[in-house]
């Protein structure tokens, strides 16, 4: 029966060409998510240079800008499904939307069952849904993996590995990937965790984040955000993206308090998530830091120049299941990094790889790395450049469309 399937999937892609794309995400443009960014912009280019390719993804959230109809990616083939007014207030919310993305996909994809589906892991039981469907339809699928459910959960201790529905979700975690006729992962180090928990190898791919500036670098002085924030005469550690659960936000609030006593040092910290507030609360008395909202897209550039060295964080329980995109704009930008992330990390093995950065692991090596670039200003501009010389070589929007080609032509 198994044979005669594969059989079938063969016959329509052969009848229908793999250039016939369908992604399957619930964060498309004009949503501003890092996953809706990084592949907005990768299936604007690939459309832009004549791949066929639709997108089935969810309604702009209620709190995200409405399409503009005038800007590009409207060339994109892209069918909405799903509330039409979504909002991501809180957790019954986001889990409304996802229950009816998925029931609205049910019907949607028969229509598209004989293209090749790329689904991605937004919602991250979207692959299980995608494994069912098409054992209803007959399709074939990819599935790339941005981060790893339940494993997640279980790093942030909301279940315990031996709970009844980690069984079941890995259970059929297991049934999806091995159906996959690909997986692509972000990070090497969760390759390995495919590979060891999964048993899979063959089918998985290693597929890197790539970074969304790819024009003229900014100069600190020159950063409308630096001048905006008077801070010309500042050394700005910044902090820009997603304050989520994965990330520490609270060891940078208190890095920026261990070094209130040097003046000419500032935090800088932009962008929301879970733990912002809590954050927030937490610097009340700390003056040395500068808190932001989201910056818009188009100002990314600005914004990721306006700092001497730019700050990433994952937490120790996460390594493998999760990598932060905003390494690859501060590569991209021209800042040194620096990370407080696991050893082994996708994030430790770029930054070690390309002698762009230091990696930390508390609160004090945290301080330690700052002040050692804040008195080495040579150290710093030397880790400022390697970054970007590995970001244009391995990590732009360009060689990710590259990779695409290399499986999908």
């Amino acid at each position: 029966m198994k044979n005669f399937e594969n059989y079938q999937s063969l016959i329509i892609l052969l009848s229908t060409g793999m250039g016939e794309i369908v992604l399957i995400c619930r964060d498309f443009w004009p949503d501003t998510q890092a996953t809706s960014q990084l592949f907005s912009d990768l299936i604007h280019s690939l459309t832009e240079k004549g791949h066929d390719i639709s997108v089935l993804c969810g309604h702009p959230l209620t709190s995200e800008h409405k399409p503009d109809a005038t800007h590009p990616f409207e060339k994109i083939k892209i069918i909405r499904i799903g509330p039409k007014n979504p909002s991501k207030k809180n957790i019954s919310c986001r889990l409304y939307n996802y229950i009816a993305f998925l029931l609205h996909l049910g019907k949607y994809i028969p229509k598209y069952r004989t293209r090749k589906v790329i689904a991605l892991t937004a919602p991250p039981f979207l692959p299980i849904w995608i494994y069912i469907l098409q054992k209803l339809f007959r399709f074939s699928y990819d599935l790339f993996l941005l981060d790893l459910y339940p494993e997640i959960l279980i790093g942030l201790e909301i279940f315990k590995p031996n709970a009844l529905v980690v069984k079941i979700w890995k259970s059929l975690n297991r049934k999806a990937f091995h159906r996959a006729e690909r997986i692509f992962v972000i990070g090497r180090d969760m390759e390995k965790v495919i590979k060891t928990s999964y048993g899979l190898d063959e089918t998985t791919h290693y597929f890197p984040h790539w970074g969304q500036i790819n024009g003229k670098l900014i100069t600190f002085e020159d950063s409308h955000l630096t001048n905006e924030l008077n801070l010309q005469s500042k050394f700005v550690v910044q902090y820009s993206g997603n304050m989520g659960m994965l990330h520490d936000m609270d060891s940078f609030v208190l890095v920026a308090k261990a070094l209130i006593g040097y003046e000419n040092i500032h935090f800088l910290f932009l962008g929301d998530g879970k733990r912002r507030e809590r954050a927030k609360k937490l610097s009340a008395q700390i003056k040395n830091i500068t808190w932001l909202p989201p910056q818009p897209k188009t100002d990314l550039s600005e914004t990721l120049a306006a700092c001497h060295i730019g700050l990433i964080s994952l937490r120790e329980n996460m390594l493998g299941y999760a990598v932060p995109s905003k390494l690859y704009g501060i590569l991209a930008s021209a800042r040194a990094v620096i990370a407080m992330v696991p050893k082994g990390s996708e994030v430790e093995q770029v930054v070690t790889e390309s002698n762009c950065g230091i990696i930390t692991s508390n609160i004090d090596d945290t301080v330690s790395a700052i002040l050692e670039l804040y008195y080495n200003r040579k150290k710093l501009a030397q880790l400022a450049t390697n970054g970007h010389r590995e970001f244009l070589k391995k990590y732009t929007l360009n060689k990710a469309v590259s990779r695409y080609e290399q499986f999908y032509i």
